[in-house]
Formats: C-alpha cells, sequence, structure tokens
C-alpha cells in the first residue's frame, strides 16, 4: 500500500518521546505497512500536506498525534478516494476508541494492514469540520485552557474541570432542527459524531459514524452535589437518561448565543458569532478500522 504519515511532533507521545518516530519506521516496516513520513510545522500543515498525498495518489495518510492532528488529516482527505488511518498518540482519542483504533502502536499499525474500509460521516460547524465532537459552553472552555498546558492526560483534564466548573457561568441557548426546537440555560452543547469525547467519556452513547446524523446532548446547571452522579454517568454510558440532559437527533442543527462565542471541534478552538449552523455530510471520509468494527 502507499502510504504517508503525517506527524504532528508537538502531541503527547511524540513530544515526551523523541524516539517514537523512528520506533514507528521501524514497526511499520517489520508489520509491512512502511510508508513516507512528514512532520507538521504549524496549525493546518496537516491538512496541507493531506490534500496533497490525496491529489498525488496516495492510497492511505495516516495521522499520527492526537485528535486535533487527526481532525487536520481527515479534513485534507474529506470527500477524496485516500483512506484514513490513524496512530493515536494524544491524550482522548475519541474517535479512535469508538472505531476500535486501541491498543499502542504495533496495533495500530496492524490496523493499518489487516483492516478494513469504512465510509463515515463529517460534520460542520460554521465551516469547521470535525469528525468526532463539537461543543459551545463549558466543555469549549475547558478545551481553550486544556490547550494551553503543556501536561495533558485525563488527570490533568479533570483538573481544569473541577476549577472551571467553580468560574463558569452558563448561558442562554436556542438550538433546533427541523422537527424540535429548545431554549434553556446551559453547562454546554455537544454535537456529536461518534459516541464519546475521549477516555471513555460518552456524551452521546447512542451516536454512530455512519447513519449520516449527528447527536445533540445539552446539558442543563447542575447543583454541586449532582456533578457526581452526572460524571458517573458520562463514563457509565447513561447521560442521556439524566434529568440535566436534552437530547436531539438530527442531520443538521442551528444554536443561537448572544454574542461572540468560543466553540471547539475536536478539542481545537474558535471564536465565532452568535449563530452556529451544523450539518453533516454521509459517508464523505474514507477510514481504516478493524475487521470486526
Amino acid at each position: 500500500m502507499n502510504i504517508l504519515y503525517i506527524i504532528n511532533p508537538a502531541s503527547g507521545k511524540l513530544r515526551r518521546d523523541g524516539s517514537f518516530a523512528n520506533r514507528l519506521a521501524a514497526a511499520a516496516k517489520r508489520i509491512g505497512v512502511a510508508g513516507e513520513m512528514q512532520f507538521t510545522l504549524a496549525p493546518q500543515h496537516a491538512t496541507e500536506l493531506a490534500a496533497t498525498a490525496a491529489e498525488r495518489g496516495v492510497k492511505c495518510v495516516v495521522a499520527v498525534g492526537g485528535d486535533g492532528t487527526l481532525n487536520e488529516v481527515a479534513q485534507g482527505l474529506v470527500h477524496t478516494e485516500c483512506r484514513l488511518g490513524l496512530v493515536p498518540c494524544g491524550s482522548g482519542n475519541g474517535l479512535g476508541r469508538h472505531l476500535g483504533i486501541v491498543g499502542g502502536l504495533e496495533r495500530s499499525l496492524q490496523i493499518l494492514a489487516q483492516g478494513v474500509m469504512k465510509a463515515i460521516d463529517t460534520g460542520c460547524v460554521n465551516a469547521y469540520p470535525f469528525f468526532n465532537v463539537m461543543g459551545i459552553g463549558f466543555d469549549a472552555e475547558i478545551s481553550a485552557q486544556f490547550n494551553r498546558m503543556t501536561s495533558r492526560g485525563l488527570p490533568a483534564y479533570i483538573r481544569v474541570g473541577v476549577k472551571t466548573f467553580f468560574s463558569y457561568r452558563p448561558r442562554h441557548y436556542h438550538f433546533f432542527n427541523d422537527t424540535a426546537t429548545e431554549r434553556t440555560t446551559a453547562w454546554m452543547i455537544s454535537v456529536a459524531n461518534s459516541a464519546q469525547f475521549g477516555n471513555n467519556a460518552y456524551i452521546a452513547p447512542n451516536a454512530q459514524v455512519d447513519d449520516g446524523v449527528l447527536e445533540l446532548t445539552c446539558l442543563r446547571p447542575a447543583h454541586p452535589l449532582e456533578v457526581l452522579p452526572l460524571t458517573y454517568r458520562l463514563f457509565a454510558g447513561t447521560i442521556e437518561r439524566s434529568s440535566r440532559a436534552v437530547t436531539m437527533q438530527s442531520d443538521s442543527f442551528t444554536i443561537e448565543c448572544e454574542g461572540s462565542n468560543t466553540i471547539h471541534t475536536d478539542g481545537e478552538v474558535h471564536q465565532t458569532g452568535s449563530v452556529l449552523n451544523i450539518k453533516t455530510f454521509p459517508k464523505s471520509l474514507n477510514i481504516l478500522v478493524p475487521p470486526s468494527t
């Protein structure tokens, strides 16, 4: 297979392990998926590299990094025949976990060698693509703070979340699709293509990446004593059963919130206006997954 590995040297494991790229090259050769390697130099560079590779006929482009690297590489491959591969090296790996791409370097490379192609949906909010989850509110604020940290991982994410909980002020939202509308004060609103944020935290347990629809989960403000039960539901995959949750399913949504807003797409943070227009492009990205997925 003609393969290009796009490597983000700033991703968690690569930043801490200077020998990772060499080990990747050696393992890829041993497993039979050796290919060219290119390193990203700046934000959006991965998108440029992936799009160029697809144009010149590369069969598979592999994102080596975290969810942000995945997002950038995938942007360059949407609506092309080129397949996306994953070697997760970040802190969350939400889409990879949803698709069963877990288990370390060798397991990821074996999926490249033995996996099957799956066509999945792409979400888009105000021209920003996402492949896992986008959000506004509390989780976007956490993403903004988390991205500024040098130490990542679930413990760091929890620390930021606890700190932000006591300072964040919920806002009033109006969100709707073709058949339903809701006006409410909310902590956060997530629109998910796959089931989880990452680290097995399930924000949309019923989401499927290839069904042509997105799952919206709105969490209304909770008393501090309710946070632990909500967190338990998040990891147990039952968040939609909470009295604090409002859920919708659609191929498109509009979310309105006065003033400027911070959003995230697969953990990458953007500033937007008061209206978010969200839609899905069904089965627009080809990705290699384990045979049983």
